[in-house]
């Protein structure tokens, strides 16, 4: 694992265990990147343990494997679509 991945991982450990708390929001864009899928599914664990907590969280992502794990997780994914005066959001199955 690169140190960015590891640095990655254990910032958000950290968090969990010092700072979150219920109520807290936590937006995350395209954490995936230099992960490898194990390490990725180290990081969905974080998010599970997260979610459970109480925390939102907000993730972006163009990886179909990172949608497929949350969606095997049984954790609600949606989809943003932004138009010019209005944003719709459409959960994805």
């Amino acid at each position: 694992m690169g140190y960015s991945a590891i640095k990655s991982l254990l910032d958000m450990s950290l968090y969990i265990n010092l700072m979150a708390k219920k109520g807290d929001i936590l937006l995350i864009d395209e954490p995936e990147q230099n992960l490898r899928p194990a390490h990725i599914r180290k990081m969905l664990r974080l998010f599970v343990r997260l979610i459970k907590m109480g925390v939102k969280v907000f993730v972006t992502t163009h990886s179909d494997y990172l949608i497929k794990e949350l969606n095997n997780r049984g954790i609600p994914i949606f989809t943003v679509q932004f138009h010019s005066y209005s944003t719709d959001i459409f959960p994805i199955d």
